[in-house]
């Protein structure tokens, strides 16, 4: 008899495959990274890249188009950076219903405006991306989704670094 954590992992993760976020039932407990890198990319786990996950330390395994949080074995978190969108954002954002937060991308697109929406009771923050050209110069986007368990936007916040900021990386063609 399959296990029922087997069986609603197999289930969000075809969602996720698809693209179809706001059927996304929230990252079930218990998965290895092995298992979500598996199904999500095809991958095999690369070495972790010791990492801060708000205000603690977790193990992160960065597998294009994956980042990958773990807290010892146990999966809390998958950003998935250009992941596919099975519908258009404008129908994705109603389907959805109002956000939890709505602010400032974190996950930043050249060309473009960012918008984070965290929906945490789903376990799902989509971050959209928008031309900021005049008219528009492409349809918005869907930029990346971070993936996790269900819970409250006070835990997104503490647990999963929901106010984390980017630092400004310096970037000099001549490499100095």
């Amino acid at each position: 008899m399959p296990d029922a954590g087997d069986e609603a992992w197999r289930e969000a993760a075809a969602n996720a495959r698809a693209g179809r976020w706001a059927s996304w039932p929230g990252l079930p407990s218990g998965l290895t990274v092995a298992q979500v890198l598996a199904d999500l990319a095809g991958a095999v786990v690369p070495a972790p890249v010791p990492s801060m996950l708000g205000r603690r330390p977790r193990d992160r395994f960065d597998e294009a188009p994956l980042r990958v949080w773990a807290d010892g074995p146990r999966v809390v978190l998958v950003e998935w950076i250009d992941p596919p969108s099975a519908t258009p954002v404008p129908e994705l954002l109603a389907a959805l219903g109002p956000a939890d937060r709505e602010g400032a991308g974190r996950h930043l697109r050249s060309g473009a405006t960012t918008t984070e929406r965290v929906y945490a009771a789903r376990g799902l923050a989509v971050t959209v991306a928008e031309s900021y050209d005049q008219p528009p110069s492409f349809a918005p986007a869907v930029a990346t989704v971070q993936l996790f368990a269900p819970g409250t936007l006070r835990d997104f916040v503490l647990e999963l670094g929901g106010n984390d900021t980017l630092r400004p990386r310096v970037i000099d063609p001549r490499r100095r």
